[in-house]
């Protein structure tokens, strides 16, 4: 036997075998593998002899056709692939029907026979076939393999697009709503094949079981026992407990006491909050009261009073609060649940977790909602937090719908003007920002809110000189919105705001703080490619004096070696200005007094540019990184480290080699990780056990959300399960239970006392004698012990180099609202815009003083004159400036016709009502345009122009008021004013 034919004769036998065992599940969790080589007449196309599973003469002493020891026609590899006869009978099952085509795939992809994985995929694509037949190949397939196929550079794009299509085939039939009812009532049948593919069925169909199986747990009358039904939701994760307690807290009276009992099944502590909002709110239902009367009195000794439900559950509602304020609004998403409009069904989508925190936050409030006698205080908290959900939910929040949505829910009492009034209050000194907006929003149009009466300014006047833009903006919006015909407390600092809204740039400004030139412009270089438009000043004095002018000010940054007083002081005095007390101020520069805070509403941060090249900080973060990936996580996969070089003898050229060698691993790792949630994700489907539990030890109270989300990621890539517990008793309880536990991770600020006792605690437990532990954030006495070192690690916390970029990132992410983006600018430009043309064109409005509250230089733009509010604003000023801009649009050839005209007649508006105000060279300019100009449109516009200066000449000259502050040029005489038309 050659040494060429004895591997070619093992990988048949060993494919055989593979075909025999199907390389699946055991035969208890799927149906038996059909062995597509073993003799099959009836269903073999090619029509081979029974007991010869390669339909081909016997020859050799093997039964295989003589090899050719030195093909001549084609190279040694394409000879041994022509001749394999694995390769030959695949070819042939690929010609067969779809199950015998989708084998080949499979045995072909087993071997890594990639460019017969290519050909039998362009024949499967050939065959255009339908949804449920792609499905049925998918499965056959299988997902493992299917996952193994996406990530082979080897497959061409038509193949991996057919592989999409495979899986996209495989995920709609798992996930078909007739197919998941139909599996529901099998769970409770006698045998266990059936119950065992219906377990498979709910489990490969994820959300929409989910929903199914809480829908159905829900009815007064299950399809099956309530408990069968608890047992496999407790199985489909803390996703089924969300929605459950969704139709609990919003289903249809028929559902809610069933959820209730449902969810009080799958943890009767855990379903407490729901059991007590249940007990005593006004809408429950007669079944809703005994369920959670049964269940808490198998809690407590006594059942709660109404005041003692209302007091636990503003309890809860505070920590819900807490967690969404500490929750950071970056990219990590969850998946929630809300009730359908029918009531009798929940839908999942993906969101922030940011919004999923505020969500939970808003399902605390809802129970407080629905108790009966529920107090003024406990109302006002409920509903600012259903508000900064709802309006972080739609940024936009604020129509008729919104409100009537609102009233629906709370009642008309709960948004009456005092009532809105009095919320307002307590958002803005709850710094709920978010919902603060909505209050704004939601305020009538009454002259109320606006006039003191001779008391301090009001509460909405105020607001109008609050620190966050938002805020400020939407209140004088508010109040622009109410018909004031009279002065009243602080008019002066709206107008102030509403010029400041109207000149808002097109980008969001950073105030740089730097005395000298070379290091101001090395900052303003650092921070233009961010998006800001960066302004400059010299001083603290001049800092204080810009954040006072007001605009959209979202960073300031500042040297550590200021000329005229220290850091500290910096932030003191920017911080008692009205509207610098929530401005993010950063540092750059060594160590000083007052340069760093731990502050998320009002935050100070400093960094300090290194002076590694960028190549250096980059490689020495990577490294880092790969080390904390290699030692501390990856032991408890079982796989070998990273080999990183951790000495550079050499320097540019070497590490630039390593940097980028060093990410290839990364790459290489997170393209596994990838592979490996796939297989793991197809393997949960079929069997309960795959996924591996990671264990967390987080005392209650103390839980550091952002630790905890980057926790629930860390163990996402590695395909384990996050689970937590608050002390060392409850980790034990957890040990009991039958699902194992892989590893346990304890934070190093969860060790409470001595180290080494927790761990030979932890040890006593039987299951816990091999289980690995990780102890991460800091030095634990006594673990240098060499018994731990098998199976305890620690590792302290890596941080990167702060960076400008780095900095800026965690502080959006930690502010309750985003920055104010660029079409909200525009829009708050716009409407301010609006409201200030209403004040310059009626006389009601005079107590607005806008001749000298600097308007004019926010219409001195090159764009000024392209909205009709902008025009109305010219015309109502009535000063020379505003008339001769009003003449220049009127003018110019560049606008539309119609536009020219608008101009003209604002003009004239102004004329008629001030008089002309133009200078004598203006005057003498309209008339050289007008007998200049040989457009006859564009004559007619500036006819009407020199036609209002002449029609009102002599009430310019003979008007008795006094003229506007800016009427300091010289009035154009009637010689000058009347000029002369060619």
């Amino acid at each position: 036997m050659t040494s060429r034919f004895l591997p070619r004769v093992l990988r048949v036998a060993f494919a055989v075998m593979l075909g025999v065992s199907g390389g699946r599940l055991p035969v208890s969790a799927q149906p038996p593998a059909v062995d597509p080589f073993a003799p099959q007449p009836a269903d073999d196309p090619f029509g081979a002899p029974a007991g010869d599973p390669f339909g081909a003469p016997a020859g050799g002493m093997f039964g295989e056709a003589p090899v050719d020891l030195a093909p001549t026609a084609a190279t040694a590899a394409d000879a041994e692939v022509e001749s394999d006869p694995l390769i030959l009978e695949l070819r042939r099952y690929a010609e067969g029907s779809n199950h015998q085509l989708a084998v080949a795939i499979r045995e072909a992809t087993r071997i890594a026979a990639w460019q017969e994985v290519n050909d039998y995929l362009k024949t499967l694509s050939d065959r255009k076939l339908s949804a449920p037949a792609l499905a049925n190949v998918a499965d056959t397939i299988g997902g493992p393999l299917l996952a193994r196929m996406k990530t082979q550079p080897a497959l061409s794009a038509e193949s991996q697009q057919q592989v999409d299509g495979l899986r996209a085939a495989a995920k709609a039939a798992a996930e078909d709503v007739a197919r998941v009812r139909a599996a529901i009532p099998l769970i409770a049948s006698p045998d266990v094949n059936r119950r065992a593919a219906a377990y498979r069925v709910l489990l490969a169909a994820g959300d929409v079981a989910r929903a199914e199986l809480a829908a159905a747990a829900a009815k007064a009358e299950p399809p099956v026992e309530r408990r069968k039904l608890a047992e496999v939701l407790a199985q489909m994760g803390e996703g089924a407990k969300d929605a459950l307690r969704q139709l609990a807290l919003h289903g249809s009276d028929a559902l809610r006491a069933g959820a209730l009992e449902t969810l009080s099944m799958l943890g009767r502590r855990e379903a407490t909050d729901d059991l007590v909002s249940a007990l005593h709110a006004a809408d429950s239902t007669a079944a809703e009261r005994s369920v959670a009367a049964t269940n808490l009195a198998r809690l407590f000794p006594a059942l709660p009073s109404a005041t003692e439900t209302e007091l636990y559950l503003l309890r809860s509602l505070e920590k819900a609060d807490r967690r969404a304020v500490r929750t950071p609004n970056d990219e990590m998403t969850e998946v929630v649940w809300a009730i359908a409009d029918d009531q009798q069904s929940v839908t999942s989508q993906v969101i922030s977790a940011r919004l999923a925190a505020l969500q939970e936050a808003s399902t605390a409030a809802t129970r407080l909602r629905r108790l009966a006698d529920l107090s003024r205080e406990g109302r006002a908290a409920a509903l600012v937090s259903d508000l900064d959900y709802r309006v972080q939910l739609d940024p936009m929040f604020g129509s008729a719908a919104d409100l009537q949505s609102l009233q629906q829910a709370w009642g008309e009492a709960a948004l009456s003007t005092p009532s809105l009034e009095a919320l307002l209050g307590v958002a803005l000194e709850q710094q709920r920002y978010a919902a603060a907006v909505g209050v704004l929003r939601m305020l009538p149009a009454d002259p109320q809110l606006v006039i003191s009466h001779g008391q301090p300014s009001t509460p909405l006047v105020a607001a109008a000189s609050h620190a966050n833009a938002r805020v400020r903006y939407e209140a004088a919006l508010a109040i622009g919105r109410s018909d004031i015909t009279q002065p009243y407390a602080g008019s002066s600092r709206v107008l102030h705001r509403l010029i400041e809204m109207a000149g808002l740039p097109g980008q969001p400004t950073a105030l740089v703080v730097e005395p000298r030139l070379m290091a101001g412009n090395r900052l303003e270089a650092l921070i233009l490619p961010f998006g800001y438009r960066v302004e400059t000043v010299r001083s603290v004095a001049e800092a204080v004096q810009r954040i006072d002018e007001g605009g959209d000010v979202q960073v300031i940054v500042a040297t550590t070696d200021l000329p005229d007083l220290p850091p500290i002081e910096l932030v003191d005095r920017i911080r008692r200005r009205p509207l610098g007390g929530l401005v993010p101020i950063i540092f750059v520069g060594e160590p000083r007094a007052g340069t760093e805070n731990s502050d998320q509403v009002a935050p100070v941060r400093r960094i300090n540019p290194p002076v590694e090249r960028l190549t250096d900080l980059r490689y020495n973060v990577l490294l880092q990184s790969l080390q904390l990936l290699a030692e501390d996580l990856r032991f408890v996969l079982h796989k070998p480290a990273i080999d990183v070089p951790l000495t550079r003898r050499d320097r540019a050229q070497e590490q630039r080699e390593r940097y980028t060698a060093a990410l290839d691993m990364v790459r290489s790792e997170l393209n596994q990780f990838s592979t490996d949630r796939s297989v793991r994700f197809f393997g949960s489907m079929l069997d309960l056990g795959e996924q591996p539990i990671g264990l967390v030890l987080q005392p209650r109270g103390e839980e550091d959300l952002e630790s905890t989300a980057l926790l629930r990621n860390l163990f996402d890539s590695l395909s384990f399960r996050y689970e937590s517990v608050g002390n060392l008793e409850a980790i034990e309880r957890r040990l009991e239970l039958s699902r194992p536990v892989h590893f346990l991770f304890i934070p190093a600020p969860a060790v409470a006392g001595s180290a080494v006792d927790m761990v030979d605690r932890i040890r006593e437990h039987p299951r816990a004698r091999e289980l690995p532990v990780f102890i991460y954030g800091g030095a634990t006495s006594g673990l240098d012990d060499p018994r731990f070192a098998p199976v305890v690690r620690r590792r302290r916390s890596i941080e990167a180099p702060a960076s400008f970029g780095s900095v800026t990132q965690s502080i959006r992410q930690a502010a309750s609202m985003a920055p104010l983006a660029v079409d909200e600018r525009q829009m708050y430009s716009a409407l301010a815009m609006e409201i200030l043309g209403r004040f310059a064109s009626d006389p009601a409005y005079h107590f607005y003083d806008l001749r000298s509250s600097g308007v004019a230089a926010v219409l001195g733009s090159p764009t000024s004159g392209s909205r009709e509010a902008e025009l109305a604003v010219l015309s109502g000023l009535g000063t020379p400036s505003s008339q001769a801009a009003l003449a220049d649009l009127a003018a110019a050839a560049s606008r539309s016709q119609a536009a020219r005209v608008r101009a003209a007649e604002a003009f004239a508006e102004s004329v008629q009502r001030f008089g002309t105000r133009l200078s004598r060279e203006s005057v003498a300019l309209q008339y050289h345009r007008y007998n200049q100009a040989t457009d006859p449109d564009v004559r007619l516009v500036l006819g009407q122009v020199l036609d209002a200066m002449e029609q009102r000449v002599s009430a310019a000259t003979a008007d008795s008021s006094a003229p506007p502050a800016e009427d300091a040029a010289e009035e154009p005489s009637s010689e000058a004013a009347t000029g002369s038309k060619s």
